[in-house]
């Protein structure tokens, strides 16, 4: 099946015709949500999603073109027949028009309008393919000016629906997503109740670093993003230290455990693997290039003892191993520090618009 919010991207495209604008955007948003809550991760899809249903529109217009052209093309191979034949022998256009009967063409919109427009006031010889294709479209109970005006109103309906989703794939790339994520977003709209009122300061990559925060919570327990986020608000606003009463400090500050055990959350072995090193820091990396090389060195030393080496032989390779062991053992943990060491980031506050 398809994601969720590429069935929201259809659906704006059919109901607006390609043609997107901002305010038909957030209206449609809002009050989608109004009945299902979108996940930030689906918010932030939405201009990718567009943009692929904008393209696949192109293709359907694209395909439906080169169909009709496929079947003018026909059109103009038999009226250039019919029209030859009648100046030549008028008598023979019932061959024509019988080689064309036996070919069996697709009576499509496109190939009705065209033969239409290329025979008709040709003369009284030429109205016989006319007629025929009359009986033919009556049997379908339609008539030729009905086939002609329908194929017109979709000529000018693709014209329309080309322009328009030219001209929405240009707006996706001028206009801000961010600012329509923060407003769309119900975990934006629920942080901004930060007791200290902290949240609502800060730079866009500081609330950024927050929401994601709340949305990997979510992820790994069984609630939704906005309720993490209540959850965080509400802790903060009954914590009593200056520090704790901003939504931050349970998001990414010491107090994540407590929000974590409160929504049930199942951390990532990977992330309890980080949390033990980094609470003893000094000690886990000293611990791990001291194991690796007793591992190493005692495997290769035994190795050797297996040989029945002598004893002076033996103990200069027992030294050698403890020297080469710790090379590959330092050199090994750096590389398995840099993997799995995170860098934090440091909350900034928008000193820039709170100046204005």
């Amino acid at each position: 099946s398809l994601p969720r919010v590429y069935d929201i991207a259809l659906e704006i495209i059919s109901h607006s015709d390609a043609g997107i604008t901002a305010e038909m955007l957030t209206l449609f948003i809002s009050n989608y949500q109004k009945i299902t809550p979108l996940k930030l991760g689906e918010l932030w899809a939405i201009p990718i999603m567009l943009r692929l249903a904008l393209i696949e529109n192109l293709r359907r217009v694209a395909t439906r073109l080169s169909r009709d052209c496929t079947s003018r093309s026909l059109v103009d191979h038999w009226a250039t027949e019919m029209i030859t034949t009648v100046q030549r022998d008028p008598t023979e256009l019932i061959i024509v028009i019988a080689d064309m009967a036996r070919s069996n063409p697709d009576l499509d919109g496109a190939f009705v309008a065209e033969l239409v427009r290329r025979l008709q006031g040709q003369g009284s010889a030429l109205a016989l393919p006319l007629t025929w294709i009359e009986q033919r479209l009556s049997q379908h109970g339609t008539t030729i000016e009905q086939v002609v005006y329908t194929e017109t109103r979709q000529q000018a309906s693709d014209q329309v629906s080309v322009s328009n989703s030219i001209g929405s794939l240009r707006f996706l790339n001028k206009m801000d997503w961010r600012d329509f994520v923060e407003e769309m977003s119900l975990v934006e709209h629920t942080l901004m109740t930060d007791p200290s009122g902290m949240y609502a300061r800060m730079d866009f990559q500081t609330r950024d670093i927050y929401r994601h925060s709340v949305e990997k919570i979510a992820k790994h327990s069984q609630i939704s993003e906005d309720l993490v986020a209540r959850e965080a608000i509400a802790l903060a606003a009954a914590s009593t230290g200056e520090r704790e009463r901003h939504v931050g400090y349970f998001l990414v500050d010491k107090g994540l455990r407590r929000l974590e055990e409160i929504t049930r959350m199942q951390v990532p072995i990977l992330d309890r693997l980080r949390r033990a090193g980094g609470a003893y820091p000094l000690a886990t990396y000293l611990g791990v290039i001291g194991a690796v090389t007793f591992s190493v060195a005692a495997w290769l030393s035994w190795q050797a003892y297996q040989d029945a080496m002598p004893v002076y032989a033996l103990v200069a390779i027992v030294i050698a191993s403890i020297f080469s062991a710790s090379h590959l053992a330092l050199g090994l943990v750096n590389w398995l520090a840099t993997m799995l060491a995170v860098p934090s980031y440091l909350p900034r506050l928008e000193l820039s618009r709170q100046q204005q």
